[in-house]
């Protein structure tokens, strides 16, 4: 019996130090979505990023979208943008969430969460984008 228990130890202590990889692969047309938002962002494309973005979220992006000096502060701040895809889980339904890192020339990394969402038309949309806070 002690001998059982002692194994089951040290089987569990084995298994919570292997390590754990996060799902970062929701399927390629969640990671184009992603691709190419960034590509819009450092072209400064803000036509291309308005025909990514979807539902309130482009309504709350429409104003700076229609400002002449946003391409240009998108090229300038996203220049050396670096990016990777760090979890992706599906959620309610047509809905996929991503956290992507963002490292831009500061240095630092950015948790950034989308949302994305199939359209009616099975379109695949950005319908938000949040700065993921950590505790």
């Amino acid at each position: 019996m002690k001998v059982s228990i002692f194994v089951f130890v040290v089987i569990g202590m084995i298994v919570q130090s292997l390590p754990i990889k996060a799902n970062t692969d929701c399927g390629s047309d969640s990671n184009r979505m992603i691709s190419q938002y960034y590509q819009a962002l450092q072209a400064g494309d803000v036509r291309q990023l308005s025909n990514l973005v979807a539902g309130d979220y482009a309504r709350k992006n429409n104003a700076l979208y229609q400002n002449p000096a946003y391409p240009d502060h998108l090229i300038n701040h996203y220049a050396n943008l670096s990016y990777s895809v760090s979890k992706c889980e599906t959620v309610a339904g047509q809905r996929v969430r991503l956290v992507v890192e963002e490292s831009l020339t500061d240095g630092e990394s950015y948790p950034m969460v989308f949302t994305l969402e199939q359209s009616p038309d099975s379109q695949l949309q950005i319908i938000d984008v949040t700065l993921q806070l950590t505790e």
